[in-house]
């Protein structure tokens, strides 16, 4: 692995260990990144004035989706069983760099009456919690298939409950923003 990287990027052997001391420290980089823009991402979001709260946590759902998507090879390679050290640094990480941002949205929804809840701080580790483990494994369905929308309509459904949000009002916001169901 070491050569293909050296040859791809057209560097010599040494000059690839002067930086990284192994394959394994350039996949931590990699992942180290990749929670770094993740973060970026939602905060950019989340500081988006333009925005209401409800438009804010639909746009974190597709910008998580799109980010998942445009790099699926990266991502496939986190869940598998040898890489369980990248995945867990990475669902380590995650949360704790997304719920700022997360329940600074939450907070604006309450303010503008969409959300009734006390704890925005709690709801939003409970936002993702409930993102992670009802869309799991979603990235690989078939999105026109009923598994794919019905998992989908639950996650839905679960964080307009957590939210104190009004029923339909995520469903019909992911809609008008593009998304499909």
């Amino acid at each position: 692995m070491v050569s293909d990287i050296v040859a791809k990027a057209n560097v010599a052997k040494g000059t690839f260990y002067y930086y990284f001391k192994s394959k394994e420290a350039v996949l931590d980089a990699i992942t180290d990144k990749y929670i770094i823009l993740t973060v970026e991402g939602m905060e950019k979001i989340a500081h988006h004035e333009g925005l209401t709260a409800l438009e804010k946590l639909v746009h974190i759902f597709l910008f998580s989706s799109s980010f998942r998507s445009n790099r699926k090879s990266i991502m496939q390679f986190l869940h598998e069983e040898k890489n369980a050290h990248l995945h867990l640094k990475f669902e380590k990480k995650i949360p704790l760099g997304t719920i700022g941002p997360i329940s600074r949205i939450i907070k604006q929804g309450v303010d503008e009456g969409s959300f009734d809840t006390t704890y925005p701080e709690d709801a939003a580790k409970a936002f993702f919690g409930v993102t992670a483990m009802v869309l799991q494994g979603i990235d690989n369905a078939d999105q026109t298939s009923k598994d794919f929308h019905r998992e989908l309509m639950a996650t839905f459904d679960f964080l307009e409950r957590l939210l104190g949000a009004e029923t339909g009002s995520l469903v019909d916001t992911f809609r008008r923003k593009g998304g499909m169901i």
